[in-house]
Parts: C-alpha cells; sequence; structure tokens
C-alpha cells in the first residue's frame, strides 16, 4: 500500500485513524527515555525498541 493510498483509507475511516493516531503516540510517550538516551549515545538498538514496543498496553 502505497503513502498516498494508506492517508485515502485514513481519511475514509476515522475511527481507524484516532486508533492509530492514539497508539503512535503512545509509543512514542514511552520511547521518550530510549530516544534521550539514544540521543545522548547518538545510536538506538533494536534491543530499546523492542522494550518500547513490548511496553505498550496490550489493547494496541
Amino acid at each position: 500500500m502505497s503513502t498516498s493510498e494508506f492517508q485515502k483509507y485514513l481519511d475514509q475511516n476515522p475511527i481507524e485513524a484516532k486508533r492509530l493516531d492514539e497508539m503512535a503516540n503512545s509509543l512514542r510517550l514511552s520511547a521518550m527515555p530510549e530516544i534521550k538516551a539514544a540521543k545522548e549515545s547518538d545510536r538506538i538498538t533494536s534491543r530499546d525498541l523492542s522494550i518500547t514496543i513490548n511496553a505498550l498496553p496490550d489493547k494496541y
């Protein structure tokens, strides 16, 4: 699916768009410590990201 196709899908499905936006925001907030550490060390590892993803609530 191209970016434009995905955007069209989200435009046609506002509830799904809102759910995905909330999930992205939750991931962004939970990743903040890892992102800050990565900025200090100039890199982020896949382990950092997996810890963050696994910390998300089960509903996602």
